[in-house]
């Protein structure tokens, strides 16, 4: 019976000590949401755009297709140069 007892104990020790660790984690998490937030309210000033509407994954996604258009644009470059 102690035995049982002493193993209950533990359990509740780890599950105690998980929820904190998680509790601990979502609030890291919590400020690194607004932090997100924070830049992309920056980011949507820098740009003139309207803050309410502006969207990270759309300004990535233009940015990445530049870059990908930019990439191939020297590469056409470089095969017309030979």
């Amino acid at each position: 019976m102690v035995l049982i007892e002493q193993m209950g104990l533990g359990l509740c020790v780890t599950r105690d000590s998980y929820a904190q660790t998680a509790a601990d984690e979502l609030r890291e998490l919590q400020r690194d949401m607004s932090d997100v937030e924070r830049l992309r309210s920056e980011l949507a000033l820098y740009f003139c755009d309207d803050e309410a509407t502006f969207k990270l994954d759309d300004c990535i996604k233009t940015f990445s297709a530049f870059f990908a258009s930019f990439a191939k644009a020297i590469e056409v470059g470089m095969n017309v140069n030979e």
